[in-house]
């Protein structure tokens, strides 16, 4: 009797984790999907190891919110400007070397957190993002040559720049 048991559990358990979400064109196993908050307007990714941006997210346009923070992302793909109606990205923490320029084309973008990554430089298209109210970009090596540029454009933005 408790074979059975341990075999039915175990059963359950390796359909539970090969189990791949249907409501996301995302396909993350449904342990993966517990660790995350996905929802129409909101992807929250954080802390999941992830090498890569998954490109099923450029595709949900709808997103408002997105957290890839605490990961090893080395890069954005340009098409992060496709999500024209996001307010908050946080992409801290990862391992990110540049932001592509098209991140300047997020018109509704109001918090930008790039803190410690290795960036080096900055897009002068941050300075595009004129309701941006908060950028965080402590923690990275960037010019200040870049970041005089974006304060001009944008006076009214809190910038955190610690180094």
């Amino acid at each position: 009797m408790k074979s059975i048991v341990i075999f039915i559990c175990l059963v359950v358990v390796i359909a539970y984790v090969d189990f791949s979400l249907k409501n996301s064109s995302i396909s993350f196993s449904t342990k993966e999907k517990a660790d995350m908050a996905i929802s129409d307007d909101v992807f929250d990714a954080s802390g999941q190891n992830l090498l890569i941006i998954p490109a099923d997210i450029f595709n949900r346009i709808s997103l408002e919110v997105v957290n890839l923070s605490r990961n090893n992302i080395p890069s954005i793909p340009s098409e992060i400007g496709r999500l024209q109606k996001l307010t908050a990205l946080d992409l801290s923490r990862n391992k990110l070397t540049d932001i592509p320029a098209e991140i300047g084309g997020l018109h509704d973008l109001e918090i930008l957190n790039l803190a410690d990554n290795r960036l080096t430089g900055l897009p002068k298209e941050l300075g595009n993002l004129s309701k941006l109210k908060l950028l965080d970009i402590s923690g990275n090596m960037y010019s200040e040559k870049d970041l005089d540029i974006i304060k001009k454009a944008l006076p009214a933005t809190t910038i955190i720049k610690t180094k």
